[in-house]
């Protein structure tokens, strides 16, 4: 910001400069005329008027004094009167040259207040912006680093359970469409499909980018893989993916019974990094899960919520306590003591409370007080809070805890742990 003396000396040299030039023009257009007090407006009050909303008020009217002693003098010059004799005569037109540097100078003064609050506004917009910009490279740097700490720790699982929910979730008829999906994103499967026993033959149900080798109907004789799957009712996978032939082009085959009868999941293709044991347990895993959920579902299916039996609870809390220990897949149980026991054992726990339940939940009711226990399937704390908060939305008087399924802990120490808290 230029200094007061600098800024002062610039507006004098202003005056001057833009002085010179008026009378220069002046001298040359109309001599007989100087100050052009014949023309209306004249155009010497650009003098005060540029001054004035350049630097301000005050030099706008010293603009205004400096043009209207130097026309005045000029002028009394050139007739019998003196300056001040001039002046008295032309008063309107030197009122009208300070009046234009005052009135420049006010419009000055209002754009530099708004210029002003502009500049500091855009100077906090700036900071706000190098603020965000710093968190933007603190939060990718973050999310560097969780991804980092995600691969060491069984990332390929993150967020199965809201796949899960997913694939359980919708109609029946694209069930295994939904798996195929969710089993691209978890285990990497690039070509698979679903076939189901059919009159000795396999029939295809669903097909995960279809290939030649997974045609829409397949007899046993041409694939021993699928007929072996099915009789040993396991597992049966080639040791290595150069063992593949035209004749045996299937890396594994996955038998699976449900309430339509028995079929095989043929995988066909996926890269060699993952095609491993481990990846086509955690392929196994996953359809045992949908298979059982969806078992559970269609079983209670009927008017509203319904309960499972004690013993199909403990089962799949077995399930649950097996995927952690081989996959390092918690899943969580979610208990709720009732205040009102009556209550507890009524519809409105039923409407009330299992109608908030996700898809892939298992839910029984223990006998002795009519306590709710709930699974939630490869789900943790997050997800057992968010279930509680939901549950005590309703009013409902409840006192809920939950238990993460996780450790080395058998079955009956697990549930000796819950049922009895």
């Amino acid at each position: 910001m230029d200094s007061p003396d600098r800024y002062i000396g610039k507006a004098f040299r202003d005056v001057l400069l833009l002085g010179a030039v008026l009378a220069l023009i002046n001298y040359l257009a109309a001599l007989s005329d100087f100050g052009w007090l014949r023309l209306n407006p004249s155009p010497w009050l650009l003098l005060p008027a540029l001054i004035g909303v350049r630097y301000g008020v005050i030099a706008g009217v010293l603009a205004g004094l400096v043009g209207g002693v130097g026309i005045a003098s000029v002028n009394a010059g050139m007739s019998s009167l003196n300056t001040h004799q001039y002046v008295q005569q032309h008063s309107y037109f030197f009122a009208l040259l300070i009046l234009a540097g005052y009135l420049a100078g006010e419009c000055q003064r209002f754009l530099w207040k708004d210029n002003l609050n502009l500049r500091t506004l855009t100077d906090r917009q700036a900071d706000e912006n190098a603020r965000l910009r710093a968190e933007l490279d603190i939060a990718r740097e973050t999310r560097q680093q969780l991804q980092q700490h995600l691969a060491l720790n069984h990332a390929e699982m993150t967020g199965l359970d809201e796949d899960l929910r997913k694939v359980i979730g919708g109609s029946g008829e694209g069930l295994f469409e939904r798996f195929l999906a969710a089993a691209q994103q978890h285990t990497q499967v690039v070509s698979a499909a679903f076939y189901r026993r059919q009159a000795g033959a396999l029939q295809q149900v669903a097909v995960l980018h279809a290939t030649k080798r997974l045609p829409a109907r397949l007899s046993l004789a041409e694939a021993p893989m699928a007929r072996r799957a099915l009789e040993e009712r396991m597992l049966v996978s080639v040791a290595s993916a150069v063992e593949c032939s035209s004749t045996q082009p299937y890396l594994a085959a996955l038998p699976f019974e449900d309430s339509m009868g028995e079929g095989v999941l043929l995988i066909q293709d996926m890269p060699l990094r993952t095609f491993n044991w481990a990846y086509l347990a955690r392929v196994e895993l996953m359809l045992q899960w949908v298979l059982a959920l969806k078992q559970h579902r269609d079983a209670l299916a009927g008017e509203g919520p319904q309960l499972a039996t004690i013993m199909a609870f403990r089962l799949a809390v077995k399930s649950a306590l097996v995927a952690e220990q081989v996959h390092h897949v918690p899943s969580v149980v979610v208990r709720a003591d009732f205040q009102d026991a009556q209550v507890a054992l009524g519809s409105k726990l039923r409407l009330g409370l299992l109608k908030l339940l996700p898809s892939t939940a298992v839910a029984a009711q223990l006998t002795d007080g009519g306590s709710l226990l709930v699974l939630l399937p490869f789900g943790g704390e997050m997800e057992a809070t968010a279930l509680i908060r939901e549950w005590q939305s309703t009013g409902m008087q409840l006192r809920a805890s939950h238990y993460l399924v996780a450790g080395t802990s058998e079955l009956d120490e697990f549930w000796q742990h819950v049922a009895q808290a």
